[in-house]
This record gives C-alpha cells, structure tokens and sequence, in this order.
C-alpha cells in the first residue's frame, strides 16, 4: 500500500480527514489457525508468550536464464524489480505480513530495536532483496523473527512457532493441509495457489489447498471488513498496525546498510 513512512502517514491523514474506515488487509490475522493461535493466547494457552519466529516464503526460485534475463533489460519488466516503485523487495512485499502477525499476537507491543541481514540474488537492483532474516525486540522485552525468501523452492511457505512461559504454538498454513500428495507426472493447476502457481510445484510431495481463500484467512478477512462498515466500527487490523510494520521494516534496510541494530520510533522522512 506504501512503501516508506511519509507515504504511511499522508494514507491515515486522508483517512481521517475523509472520515472512513481504514481497512488494512492482512490475512494471517485471519487464518482460521493463525486466529486461534492468538485466541488461545489470549485465554492464558502460553502463559506470557517471549518470543514469536514467523516464516512466508514464495517458491519462485533462481534460475539463470532468469537472472540473466534481469540483467540484461534496460528498463525493469515488471514494478516488482523497479525500485522507484517497489521501494524494496521481499521484506516489504511478503516479509510484512509476518511483522504485522507478531505484532498483532503481541497485543501491538511497540517495536524497540532492529537488525537485519538482507541478500539479493536475482534482481539486478541490489536494493531489491529476494531474503531477508530480521530480528525485533519489542518494548515488554518479546522477541520476533521474522525470514522471508522468494528464492526458496518447493511451494509458497508459511510458518509460525510462539513460545510462552506455559506453552508452545507451532503453525504451518500449507503443510497442515488434510491432503498431500505425492506426484511424480504432477497435476496440474489443482489445488494450486491463488496468487502465481509456481511451475512444477505438483510434482513430487505438494501440499493442494482444498479451500485457500478460508485457509488463508481471505474470506473471514473480508467478512470481518464487511462488518465493521455495517456497523461503522474500527477493524481489529488497521492502518496504525500497516504503519507500525513499514517502520520495522525501513528500519530493517537502515540495518542492512549500517550494519548496525537501529532503535525506533523513526523519522516520518524515513
């Protein structure tokens, strides 16, 4: 929706000043099980949770031809690789929503320090990253990691483990699936990804989804958005929470380039 903090600020002033509802689409607070991971945190599951690691991944890899493809356009094929227009890569495209899941299942817990470790391997652009491993200690002390890879083979990815005092979660969208399948002709586009069905994932150990926009949490999502306009109520998830994880992430890349753990808040320039 932004892709630096200026952007993040002038979107919930137009709100406000518009006087609608600011509806921040973000899924895995959703997710029938990502929901009641936080469900059962809330009943005292965990006892008090310390440290949350989150995982999204795509399954695109790297392949030369591609890479060397890349390398070779003068102008960016696609907005993704242009970093006017992308501001950054992985981190800020897919990485963002295990940032905005910590910080949703830390009660919105302020973000205190960063440090990241970032790697582009087939983008030209070096400032559009294809992994990102990000740490994140927030203001009660807890702990995130979050990692994210586009180049990651197999299938999309998405993983969570919290850890409390008096319990442990551990959460897998895709490989929880009630159906694998093992598949050496593969089998097409069934039960493939909504989003880009990444080419030869049928093949081998695949994980269909019988029903991903439940699974995922686009349909509760969505009920969700439709209820608050109805009522005219605030979603649980909303600009104040895509703001707070653009901030970890601008703080991320400002790590990268350091070198060093960078302490928030940040400047809006950012």
């Amino acid at each position: 929706l932004c892709i630096n903090l200026k952007e993040a600020d002038e979107m919930i002033k137009a709100v406000k000043k518009a006087g609608v509802l600011d509806l921040y689409c973000e899924n895995l607070c959703f997710a029938p099980s990502y929901s009641m991971a936080k469900d059962i945190i809330d009943e005292g599951g965990l006892g008090e949770v310390y440290m949350v690691r989150c995982r999204e991944a795509a399954g695109v890899g790297v392949s030369p031809e591609l890479k060397k493809y890349l390398a070779t356009q003068k102008e960016p094929v696609t907005w993704y690789a242009d970093y006017e227009k992308a501001g950054g890569g992985m981190l800020l495209s897919t990485g963002i929503h295990c940032i905005t899941y910590i910080r949703y299942i830390l009660n919105r817990e302020p973000a205190t320090k960063v440090y990241a470790e970032l790697k582009t391997i087939m983008f030209p652009d070096e400032r559009i990253e294809d992994v990102a491993l990000v740490t994140v200690r927030y203001k009660g002390g807890q702990l995130g990691w979050i990692d994210t890879a586009i180049s990651a083979l197999g299938t999309f990815d998405d993983r969570a483990e919290i850890y409390g005092t008096q319990g442990t979660i551990f959460l897998d969208m895709y490989r929880r699936n009630p159906i694998w399948v093992y598949s050496q002709p593969g089998y097409g586009t069934i039960g493939a990804s909504r989003f880009e069905p990444v080419p030869g994932a049928d093949k081998n150990w695949s994980y269909p989804i019988p029903d991903e926009k439940r699974s995922l949490g686009y349909w509760h999502e969505e009920r969700h958005f439709m209820k608050c306009i109805l009522a005219g109520e605030r979603p649980k998830v909303n600009f104040d929470d895509g703001r707070a994880s653009v901030e970890v992430v601008m703080a991320a890349y400002k790590s990268h380039i350091t070198g060093n753990a960078v302490s928030l808040p940040l400047h809006a320039r950012a």
